[in-house]
């Protein structure tokens, strides 16, 4: 006669004793929910937190992108005027530095004239 042979099963025997064990063991199944409890109620209450952080680290950041771009307009306005103030002061400087080669040209053609001789109004002196 062939002898019988039966595979085991770790999940069979589980179902079989595990089970059967794990409900004659009331207080420690009590504990293990009422631990799983906790956990999930904590990491849900450090999760609302993060949560929180992260609005408010959004917030500053927004905050602080706001009062960078006000920065930057002011320093874009001062800009302008300073290019507007430079451009002004070129035109001046063009027109003085026209001014004194006038002036020097007159100063050359008069030393001439006195030299020559003559004076300023045509008249000998």
């Amino acid at each position: 006669m062939p002898q019988q042979t039966t595979k085991y099963s770790a999940m069979e025997d589980f179902k079989r004793k595990g089970i059967t064990y794990l409900f004659k063991q009331p207080p420690a199944v009590v504990l293990a929910v009422i631990f799983l409890g906790i956990v999930i109620f904590f990491a849900a209450m450090m999760w609302r937190k993060i949560d929180r952080t992260d609005e408010n680290c959004d917030a500053r950041i927004k905050a602080v992108n706001v009062e960078w771009a006000m920065a930057l307009n002011r320093n874009n306005e001062s800009l302008a005027h300073c290019m507007a103030q430079k451009d002004t002061l070129f035109k001046l400087y063009a027109q003085v530095n026209a001014e004194v080669a006038l002036l020097k040209a007159q100063q050359r053609a008069t030393e001439r004239k006195r030299k020559s001789g003559q004076s300023f109004y045509g008249v000998r002196d």
